[in-house]
């Protein structure tokens, strides 16, 4: 399973980097590869109108209580309700500095949850684009289907604190981030770091 989510994150950056380099038509948006199709109609129920926080009211993992290293903590609500722990980084890891490429990605031990940043770097609050593209990967508790969120139409804010050659770390929300096939729409707050 790892050699999909290594194709999916070489895809996203070159096509990112030759998007943001290129003075030719607006990019395209990047999907990912058939490998994440969840492949079924489950059906929807209503958006929540809030993304998710601590109880202090900032973003998950934010402050005293973020870790270092190479993780991932998010807060998912919606249509799908997880909070989800990821503490594998998958490579390659691109880290570049502005303007270079940017690729990151994290998953659980069995790459059942994933979550891929990838494009242009950059540093500060940047909203998604199709040269900044946020993928989610989901696999919800108790359940055997796969579920795929894409963002690079501005759905998420991700904003890097930090970005070296080395390491990276950062915070991110989403609002009304859609499924692929549009059946499930979450919400999702969350804190990442990586080092090389």
């Amino acid at each position: 399973m790892r050699r999909p989510a290594t194709i999916t994150i070489a895809g996203l950056v070159a096509c990112a980097l030759a998007a943001g380099c290129s003075d030719g038509p607006a990019p395209v948006a990047v999907e990912p590869s058939s490998a994440f199709d969840n492949g079924g109609d489950t059906g929807t129920t209503a958006p929540t109108d809030d993304a998710p926080t601590d109880p202090e009211g900032d973003a998950p993992g934010t402050g005293s209580q973020f870790a270092m290293g190479s993780s991932a903590r998010l807060e998912v609500r919606g249509d799908v309700d997880e909070d989800v722990r990821l503490d594998h980084v998958q490579q390659p890891t691109i880290l570049m500095e502005p303007p270079g490429g940017l690729g990151m990605t994290w998953s659980d031990p069995d790459i059942n949850n994933l979550m891929t940043i990838a494009g242009v770097s950059f540093t500060g609050a940047r909203d998604t684009d199709p040269t900044t593209i946020l993928t989610l990967v989901l696999t919800p508790k108790g359940g055997n289907e796969t579920v795929t969120f894409v963002s690079n139409a501005g759905e998420c804010t991700i904003t890097l604190d930090a970005l070296s050659t080395s390491a990276a770390r950062g915070t991110l929300v989403c609002r009304h981030l859609s499924e692929r096939s549009g059946n499930r729409t979450v919400d999702l707050a969350g804190s990442f770091s990586v080092q090389t």
